[in-house]
């Protein structure tokens, strides 16, 4: 009886380790077949925590600088310069917070890779060819692509610059980064900067980089879901999506469209019928103009002027005729 139960407990661990083995390649591969069907459509961080935050510019002018005051723009190039994503790259550029569009909003994970936060997330990379900062969709990393090693450290709840209690680096490779500093170089004579993690650890290839500035990233705490107050916006179309190229668009430009809600909201003030009874009045007083008609009037007065002098020129010769009667009396 012992044995019988011994052989059947044998019999019933090899069919489980059996249906073990024979499950596990189909669910191996049927994951690896969904990581390369969606690239990234069912991609979740690895964190639980993410800290938010934008990307400004380690600058600014500041009168009260210490022992020299940094009031000109040669102290402080980079004054008001926050970090943007255009065209597949990182860029340095004029940022105004009452104007422009929103700033992409960042988060590192715990295998420290960058994302951005959006419907659809980037990941940004740096380039192992030029040492360029680029980002492409999450799951179309290129072969060249170093995504890991991006580092934010601190924490800036009040949005601080220079200095600034909260930075982003990229340490990952000796030698890679300044004091943590990223370089800065000139598009042109745009204004703009391409982002590179330094130029002495790549080859001189693309953007001329004997030009570039070095300084750090300051990293601001931000919250993709706040919405904006009514009254910082600079007018009614400011867009308010986390897609920044958007802006600009003649479609939905209510200052070229005749349509707009510029006289839309003219119209709901009443500002716009004070404005046609106006208009109205300005006829009226075009035909005021009536007083140029007097002028011909006034000049059809010249010639009977002229034909009296005429007429007095007359009596001279009735004059004349007196002197005979002078002639009379002598």
């Amino acid at each position: 009886m012992r044995f019988e139960g011994l052989s059947s407990l044998a019999l019933f661990g090899l069919a489980t380790s059996h249906a073990i083995q024979v499950r596990a390649p189909a669910e191996a591969a049927v994951a690896a077949t969904a990581g390369d069907d969606d690239k990234g459509k069912n991609w979740r961080p690895h964190t639980k925590e993410p800290h938010f935050f934008n990307l400004r510019i380690n600058d600014r002018c500041d009168p009260f600088n210490g022992p020299t005051p940094e009031t000109l723009k040669s102290q402080c190039p980079f004054d008001s310069y926050a970090i943007r994503l255009e065209k597949g790259v990182l860029v340095a550029t004029p940022y105004n917070k009452w104007w422009d569009p929103k700033l992409p909003t960042f988060f590192v994970d715990d295998d420290t890779q960058l994302y951005t936060v959006s419907k659809d997330p980037l990941q940004l990379y740096v380039d192992s060819v030029t040492g360029a900062v680029k980002y492409t969709k999450v799951g179309w990393l290129p072969p060249s692509a170093i995504s890991t090693g991006f580092y934010h450290t601190g924490n800036n709840p009040i949005q601080l610059v220079d200095p600034s209690p909260s930075y982003l680096t990229w340490p990952s490779t000796y030698g890679i980064t300044r004091g943590g500093n990223f370089a800065l170089c000139p598009l042109g004579s745009t204004g703009q900067y391409q982002v590179f993690v330094n130029n002495w650890n790549f080859d001189q290839q693309g953007v001329e980089k004997r030009r570039c500035k070095y300084y750090a990233l300051a990293a601001l705490n931000a919250n993709p879901w706040k919405k904006e107050h009514s009254k910082l916006k600079a007018r009614d179309d400011y867009p308010t999506s986390d897609d920044y190229t958007t802006w600009g668009d003649d479609s939905e430009d209510s200052w070229s469209d005749e349509d707009s809600s510029y006289r839309k909201s003219d119209k709901d003030d009443g500002y716009e019928t004070e404005k046609s009874g106006y208009e109205t009045e300005e006829p009226s007083y075009e035909t005021e103009k009536t007083y140029e008609t007097e002028d011909p009037s006034y000049e059809t007065e010249d010639p009977s002027y002229e034909t009296e002098e005429p007429s007095y020129e007359t009596e001279e010769p009735s004059y004349d005729t007196e002197k005979t009667y002078e002639t009379e009396e002598w």
